[in-house]
């Protein structure tokens, strides 16, 4: 059996390194035995780094169009497509109105799979509510054809359900809880608080003044070294840079290099005392290894997905950011009794949500084995 799974891959993006690494686990899981190739924007590199076989996804631009028809790569994507038994478009935020051309390029991915009559999956994908009549057309079209559907979320489920009736739609954690923890000897964690920034769309002088407000009191008042770690490459280290310079103790903070290894990342969460994060998986990664966070909300996404899980309580919106607010939520859970319950409560969550994804892998091996026998027979 032909696998071939797409979504925003080879784009130097941890979050989405982290859904890939998660997906692939559950193919594997699912059939052993069967091929798996990976459609991303840095094919060899997606290749090495998770050893699946790896393609150039379809270019949705003219000039990348006129490049990979030139150079082999379009004929050779479509023939991957083609000669496979399913297509996975996997999570998280593809169909996001915010982000121009998102919605189209996905639409692209899995318009060649429909094309060519292959049996689609979508899967661990979130939706925020659409607006554009544009948006809302392309996103009914494509999910409605889908063989399977699991959303990330009960809210992404709920604005799909206004969009396609009378198809079944389940509900799937993030795949980064399909990822176990690194094994590591039980150790202190460091007086070290992480803090996991993205540059917005809109300028944020507000947010970026409480975050320093709040990371001088840090440094005064507290033992907490502060480690600004980037989840995607080239683009989070500006709104690092800027708000490191605006310190008074610049010694006390430290601005981590990328890395794409999703291991190293994991040890460093597991072994630190807070997170503090405007980006989703930093937060979904600070609730599998147990660490205490505030999350910063700046897409719907992130607030349904806490709310999802019961932990709303540890989230505040962009424009409610102070310093102020956000050193009183750091008090609270620098008290010991409150960390270690607020701690046991993210392990517990992650055990159950990782439970969940087998639920779901039962559904999608039936589905593969009524194609096998149907194919078969």
């Amino acid at each position: 059996m032909k696998i071939v799974i797409a979504g925003n891959y080879g784009a130097d993006n941890l979050g989405d390194d982290l859904i890939l690494e998660g997906l692939l686990r559950t193919a594997r899981e699912i059939t052993t035995k069967a091929e798996l190739t990976v459609l991303s924007a840095k094919p060899k590199q997606t290749a090495e780094k998770f050893n699946v076989h790896s393609a150039h996804k379809f270019p949705a631009g003219i000039r990348s169009l006129i490049k990979y028809f030139l150079n082999g790569e379009f004929k050779k994507t479509k023939k991957i497509v083609k000669e496979c038994d399913y297509f996975i478009l996997g999570g998280g935020g593809l169909f996001d109105e915010t982000y121009k051309k998102s919605i189209f390029i996905w639409s692209v991915q899995a318009w060649f799979a429909y094309h060519y009559k292959k049996p689609v999956i979508m899967y661990g994908q979130s939706l925020n509510p659409l607006h554009s009549k544009y948006a809302k057309n392309k996103v009914k079209k494509l999910f409605r054809k889908a063989d399977f559907i699991a959303m990330r979320d009960e809210t992404s489920k709920s604005e799909l359900k206004k969009l396609i009736k009378g198809k079944k739609i389940h509900v799937v954690p993030d795949l980064i809880f399909r990822i176990p923890n690194p094994t590591q000897e039980n150790q202190d964690r460091k007086a070290q608080l992480l803090i996991c920034l993205r540059t917005l769309k809109e300028p944020t002088p507000k947010l970026e003044e409480g975050l320093t407000g709040f990371l001088n009191q840090v440094h005064k008042n507290t033992s907490l070294e502060t480690k600004f770690v980037p989840f995607k490459k080239n683009k989070d280290e500006s709104l690092n840079k800027k708000i490191l310079n605006e310190l008074d103790e610049k010694e006390k903070a430290e601005i981590l290099k990328f890395t794409s290894d999703t291991t190293s990342i994991k040890k460093l969460f597991a072994a630190s005392k807070i997170v503090v994060g405007i980006r989703l998986h930093s937060i979904l990664m600070a609730i599998t290894t147990g660490t205490p966070f505030i999350a910063i909300n700046y897409n719907p996404k992130v607030r349904n997905m806490l709310t999802s899980l019961g932990l709303e309580e540890f989230c505040l919106d962009v424009d409610e950011v102070t310093s102020t607010k956000l050193y009183e939520m750091l008090g609270k859970l620098r008290n010991r009794e409150i960390w270690d319950a607020t701690s046991q409560k993210l392990q517990r969550i992650s055990e159950e949500q990782s439970k969940k994804h087998e639920f779901i892998e039962r559904k999608i091996s039936e589905l593969l084995s009524q194609h096998s026998q149907s194919s078969h027979s």
